[in-house]
């Protein structure tokens, strides 16, 4: 699954989990929208009044669709006009993961375009030939750079990449493979088995 992609890539354009807080007054639409980009479900709380919105076993007094983010009161939850809705929960502002998957498709079309290596994102989410750490940590690299053209350094214990200011994309992108190549080769994939690789916190630092 692509969820250690998500982590390295957002922690690299700034886009951190954080807090999010939505009110709402009803009117007639039982319909509620929030306002991140993305929105952790496990982390919802809904108020009505100041009081909060609990589902029970039986009875389902709100919904909520994590693709459209909206929350939806049934008709088992009393409404009148006036009444005060309230979410709480954690979210990302930038990003839905469906736009990082995009980017990360985008990066290994980008891989393959250069003649680095053709992986393939299976439809269940999983990079085919399962990347070693330093690849998967290449497709997030420029996944980074297709969002977000300004960073002007990528910096790990093995290898240190300066951006000037004034770079493309495509420049930056093919500097990354340069020093990629030089820093790590290419690896062998017809060669050997590879387990999905547990995830590393230390991708690199982006600034």
């Amino acid at each position: 699954m692509l969820t250690r992609y998500y982590q390295k890539i957002r922690a690299q354009v700034q886009d951190s989990l954080a807090p999010g807080y939505d009110p709402f007054e009803f009117m007639t639409s039982r319909v509620f929208t929030l306002s991140m980009a993305s929105v952790d479900a496990t982390t919802l709380k809904v108020y009505k009044n100041k009081v909060q919105v609990i589902n029970v076993t039986g009875t389902i007094y709100y919904t909520f669709d994590s693709s459209s983010k909206q929350v939806t009161f049934t008709s088992s939850c009393a409404l009148v006009a006036g009444d005060l809705i309230e979410c709480y929960y954690n979210g990302y502002e930038k990003y839905t993961d469906n736009e990082l998957h995009d980017y990360i498709l985008s990066a290994i079309v980008r891989l393959s375009a250069e003649d680095y290596y053709t992986f393939a994102l299976r439809e269940d989410g999983v990079i085919f030939p399962v990347p070693v750490e330093s690849d998967e940590n290449l497709i997030c690299l420029i996944a980074s750079i297709l969002m977000d053209n300004n960073i002007s350094r990528y910096r790990t214990q093995e290898i240190e990449i300066q951006f000037a200011g004034n770079e493309s994309e495509s420049q930056r992108i093919d500097k990354i493979l340069r020093k990629w190549k030089k820093c790590y080769g290419t690896y062998d994939y017809i060669k050997f088995k590879w387990n999905i690789i547990p995830f590393d916190s230390s991708f690199g630092n982006l600034h």
